[in-house]
């Protein structure tokens, strides 16, 4: 990239990290537990409730932008209701393999199934939800905030990959753009103004990368290269203070190493990721996603290796790390797709299900069982964040 995409891509990368550069560079951890309350019965916390029931393998959930609907997947299929509603009001779409679905519009899904790299529209349909398959070599791909559209990232050979944007139901390649390696994942900065890229590289190259995309002037940047060894899980996310993701450590950890999961956090102006201090060396995260305002981070991790995993909110403006949930006997999915914030910023969607110790026998029909299988959960937030 050069000439005048490149000086457009990096004035627009200095003015989104401007604020945050003031920040210091290490803080004392501060965690903040969530109100001591009754026993939860749920086993994740006072106020949280489900937002589904019965069995099945669920994942990825996705509130529509109203925030009055979800949608998520199980076992293959995708399947969007109302928030409040029982299994009754659910519309389905066929078998398709998805994975990943997000809301691009109150009428419209997009959903991956990331092994046959099957990309798929979704909308209403005569009898449940209807899904069109619009490309056979997606990679990857997200939502462009408040447009209806998306831009997905598309296999291009062994060794790079390609960016489209859908228009009119349809997917439409960016000429000339080509990214090096295979794009793992993409999200778009709350302001619909960057897309980042996670890119693995092709067999024998060096570490993982990640890419700034300006979805305006359509200039590619390299953001940083990571160390071999190294692979980036999920999305990484655009905030003031720089960008996070979550990495895992392929090779055996020295002892003086960090955990095999860490958070990093690329500062403003620099290429070099580190590991983010205001959560602390011995955390261990597996999934994040920024709020709508880009003033929080939500984190699913433990605190330390051998503690459970719960709902962390970073607050970015404060350093603060608070515990959104208090995990008595529930499992936690710890997919990087398997948490969403609600679109005012008042509350997560997690994906969860019990513990047990051995069989039991449970005096319902299973389409009323919660706990004895995966189900999503919303999570209020504290107020004095967006819509709080």
């Amino acid at each position: 990239m050069r000439g005048s995409a490149a000086a457009g891509l990096a004035a627009v990368l200095a003015a989104l990290l401007l604020w945050g550069c003031s920040h210091p560079e290490a803080r004392e951890i501060s965690v903040l537990p969530i109100p001591a309350g009754e026993r939860p019965d749920l086993g994740l916390g006072p106020g949280v409730h489900p937002l589904s029931f019965g069995p099945g393998y669920k994942g990825s959930p996705a509130w529509s932008p109203d925030g009055t609907r979800i949608a998520f997947t199980v076992d293959g299929y995708v399947v969007e209701k109302p928030a409040g509603a029982e299994r009754a009001a659910w519309r389905a779409t066929g078998e398709i393999g998805a994975r990943r679905v997000e809301w691009l519009s109150g009428n419209s899904l997009a959903a991956l199934d990331p092994d046959g790299k099957d990309l798929y529209l979704i909308g209403p349909g005569e009898d449940g939800l209807r899904a069109r398959r619009v490309s056979e070599r997606a990679v990857a791909f997200s939502p462009l905030p408040g447009s209806g559209e998306m831009i997905a990232a598309l296999e291009r050979g062994p060794s790079g990959s390609t960016l489209a944007l859908s228009m009119g139901g349809q997917l439409v390649p960016y000429a000339g753009v080509r990214v090096p390696g295979r794009v793992t994942a993409i999200s778009v900065s709350p302001d619909g103004r960057l897309a980042l890229l996670a890119s693995a590289p092709p067999a024998g190259g060096e570490g993982p990368e990640i890419y700034a995309f300006d979805l305006e002037s359509r200039g590619l940047e390299r953001v940083a290269r990571l160390e071999s060894g190294l692979k980036v899980l999920g999305a990484p996310q655009w905030t003031g203070r720089g960008i996070y993701f979550v990495a895992k450590t392929e090779a055996a950890p020295k002892r003086e190493s960090p955990g095999l999961y860490g958070l990093y956090r690329i500062p403003p102006g620099s290429d070099r990721p580190e590991l983010d201090p205001d959560v602390g060396r011995d955390f261990a995260a597996s999934g994040i996603r920024v709020s709508p305002d880009g003033s929080r981070l939500a984190i699913i991790g433990r605190l330390h290796p051998n503690s459970p995993a719960n709902l962390y909110v970073l607050d970015l403006r404060t350093g603060e790390l608070r515990a959104a949930t208090r995990n008595e006997g529930m499992e936690i999915k710890s997919g990087p797709e398997d948490l969403a914030w609600a679109p005012g910023g008042g509350s997560v969607a997690i994906v969860a299900r019990g513990v047990f110790s051995g069989p039991r026998v449970e005096d319902a029909p299973a389409e009323a069982l919660l706990r004895e299988f995966y189900n999503l959960y919303e999570v209020p937030l504290p107020a004095g964040g967006e819509g709080g």
